[in-house]
């Protein structure tokens, strides 16, 4: 078994052909679909549309389809716009994910701060990044807009994550992997590599309410992609809290491969201009290769509430 990251990086390179990875299907099928039809159930994992409906929010969250993929859910001029004024301001970090790709971003990041330290690495930094993504999105809240009508649907109060001190999260995070081609050349390159984004956080977090929750959402509208979008893998494994804590099941923050060993799975192949919604507290991936630009958050539906945090 691989002892670490880099490993495993390799380990899961070798076996990505044997993964059994079912698909939700080829995007000219997709395209077709969404031509002829507003809404479309593949299977029991995604609901595919191309507007947001009361019927998709309850078949999702109340229903038995675990995902959803809309098809441009933003404008082509809208996206090119946004992408430009991120890549072009100053306000860009770049953070080092070994053995990743160099990530580009904008907006602060729970998963990056330390143990006991929220308020200082997490919330102190988020009155600037909220002014400076108001300012590339041009005041439009694409993600928010989403969640409170899914909110609105289901009965549930509208928070935004905050420490009850004026800090709280507005728009999301903006990432760019493989800027400046950074990227390796091939196919199925991992942008992540398998995890999930919940028992982490409640494990280190535990004084935070939404270490509390039982379920954590992905929300990710997909900006720009190379001519080959990456594939967001959708295992059916939600991993508990000991094989998260247990260290020849979890290394760093990657699930080693017999986690997933004969685990059926789908993917969500989002194309620039589509929003993707699936369960993160499941384990998942991301596996593409080339440029890869989304405006992404988390959100937890817990105690009456649907929770926006990134």
């Amino acid at each position: 078994m691989a002892t670490n990251v880099l490993e495993l990086q390799n380990l899961y390179d070798s076996m990505l052909p044997e993964l059994m990875v079912e698909e939700s299907g080829k995007l000219d099928d997709i395209q077709s679909i969404v031509g002829k039809r507003s809404e479309v159930v593949l299977g029991e994992d995604v609901y595919l549309s191309n507007s947001v409906s009361g019927q998709m929010i309850d078949k999702v969250f109340l229903g038995n389809v675990e995902s959803i993929h809309l098809k441009d859910y933003i404008s082509k001029e809208e996206r090119e716009n946004i992408v430009r004024a991120f890549v072009e301001h100053p306000m860009v970090e770049k953070e080092i994910v070994d053995p990743n790709p160099p990530i580009y971003s904008i907006g602060s990041h729970l998963y990056s701060s330390r143990p006991g330290m929220v308020e200082e690495d997490y919330f102190s930094g988020l009155k600037k990044s909220n002014e400076v993504l108001s300012e590339i999105l041009r005041g439009n809240n694409y993600i928010e807009d989403f969640l409170k009508n899914v909110a609105a649907r289901l009965g549930l109060q509208y928070e935004r994550f905050s420490d009850k001190k004026g800090n709280e999260v507005k728009y999301g995070s903006l990432r760019m992997w493989g800027w400046g081609g950074t990227v390796d050349e091939g196919e199925n390159k991992f942008v992540a590599l398998p995890h999930e984004d919940l028992l982490d956080i409640s494990n280190r977090f535990p004084e935070l309410d939404i270490a509390k929750a039982d379920n954590v959402y992905a929300a990710i509208l997909c900006l720009s992609s190379g001519e080959d979008p990456s594939r967001t893998i959708i295992w059916d494994k939600v991993p508990t809290r000991e094989d998260d804590l247990d260290p020849e099941k979890k290394k760093d923050y990657v699930f080693t491969p017999d986690m997933i060993d004969g685990v059926s799975s789908y993917s969500l192949q989002l194309c620039p201009g589509d929003l993707g919604v699936f369960p993160a507290h499941k384990i998942h991936a991301v596996a593409g290769a080339g440029e890869r630009c989304t405006l992404s958050c988390f959100f937890h539906i817990h105690e009456g509430k649907l929770i926006f945090r990134t």
